[in-house]
């Protein structure tokens, strides 16, 4: 005799349970991260950087989205603690984008 799985109405109840419990706790965590969003808590695009050796000089370029947070003095101060001076520091917005451009000397 073949012996034959059976799903008994308990374990088709506990599946449904615990499947409805899993997709609750996705809705939790995906209105958390709208919430966070809404309030400006996680940008919307990583930073990009770009740094162009121009021998003496370096010249980075920094763009990020509006409601990326960072700290751009704390940009600067890690350059000038990697041994360069900033001459010229400047920004520009273009539509949720912003680029920042810093001009450096070596010592």
């Amino acid at each position: 005799m073949m012996e034959q799985n059976t799903i008994t109405q308990q374990d088709q109840l506990d599946q449904a349970f615990y499947y409805i419990k899993e997709l609750k706790e996705r809705v939790d965590r995906l209105r958390e991260l709208k919430e966070m969003r809404s309030r400006g808590m996680i940008g919307f695009r990583p930073a990009q950087v770009e740094v162009r050796n121009l021998d003496p000089n370096l010249e980075v370029i920094l763009v990020c989205g509006s409601r990326t947070r960072f700290m751009f003095h704390e940009v600067i101060s890690v350059l000038e603690e990697e041994g360069v001076e900033v001459i010229n520091a400047s920004f520009s917005t273009v539509g949720d984008r912003i680029f920042h451009s810093i001009h450096c000397q070596s010592y």
